[in-house]
């Protein structure tokens, strides 16, 4: 219980919201480590941040990083998080298409675009900006394959 209230109030105080909209949720769990999250509910769109704790890091570095990077999106102009967008590839390559702006381009977006173009689903393509990353995903035919 006081790592959970260490890591709440870091987080409190760093995103300014109040301490009692901060839940504790008790998961048994075989490993040593504890998992702090951060759901963001805008309109279209739900961003989840997690960050894993683990021995030896203390529990106001777990919830600090969390904080940094809940800032970043929150100061970004591009709706889609660098996690949610690596996971929009498959399901725009299988729908057809589509694009959306993201705030970052990941490793994980470049390895599941290139796994998605392997399997001749879909081609994606990216531009970065200022404003974010541009991703267009385009079925295999549409990108002149």
């Amino acid at each position: 219980m006081h790592v959970f209230e260490r890591e709440a109030g870091v987080i409190a105080r760093g995103l300014a919201i109040p301490p009692e909209a901060i839940e504790l949720h008790a998961i048994p769990a075989a490993g040593p480590g504890n998992a702090a999250w951060v759901t963001v509910e805008s309109a279209g769109i739900t961003e989840v941040f997690s960050a894993i704790g683990r021995k030896g890091l203390p529990a106001e570095r777990v919830a600090g990083r969390l904080v940094e990077e809940v800032c970043r999106y929150l100061d970004a102009d591009a709706p889609v998080g660098p996690h949610l967008a690596d996971q929009l590839l498959l399901p725009l390559a299988l729908a057809g298409g589509g694009e959306f702006l993201a705030t970052a381009l990941t490793r994980h977006a470049r390895t599941n675009a290139a796994v998605i173009a392997c399997f001749g689903l879909a081609h994606t393509r990216w531009v970065e900006s200022a404003a974010g990353v541009h991703f267009r995903v385009e079925s295999a035919g549409e990108a002149g394959d």
